[in-house]
């Protein structure tokens, strides 16, 4: 099954509950459910700090959580901050969620901790 989105109301968390196992409910802005073999590995979601994706990873994980967030981390890799920061999150196939690049780029984005946990733990359910 696919991602499903729905909005962050009474009616979208009670029809993302009914939507059958397996599945992995993640609240923001809106309810992102992730189903079948996208649900991400239950350690992801105990641990984000700990989690490691590929590029693909990165950016698909953002896009799961919303449009505005890849479009957001795809203006930061064309303008980083430093050029190392652009190279580790666009090239590089083992970016850690405790690296400091992925700090550095969070802080510069203005997003939460929350928020890159978000995108770290929706990234570890996609493939590589």
């Amino acid at each position: 099954m696919p991602i499903i989105k729905f909005p962050n109301t009474a009616a979208g968390k009670a029809q993302a509950n009914a939507i059958p196992e397996p599945k992995h409910i993640m609240e923001g802005a809106r309810i992102t459910v992730f189903t079948g073999v996208d649900v991400p590995p239950a350690e992801a979601v105990l641990g984000p700090s700990s989690i490691v994706l590929t590029s693909h990873q990165l950016h698909q994980g953002a896009l799961a959580i919303g449009q505005t967030r890849l479009n957001e981390l795809r203006a930061l890799i064309a303008s980083p901050p430093t050029p190392a920061i652009g190279i580790y999150l666009d090239k590089c196939n083992v970016i850690a969620r405790n690296n400091s690049r992925v700090n550095q780029a969070r802080t510069t984005l203005g997003w939460t901790n929350a928020l890159m946990d978000q995108i770290f733990v929706a990234g570890s359910g996609l493939d590589p």
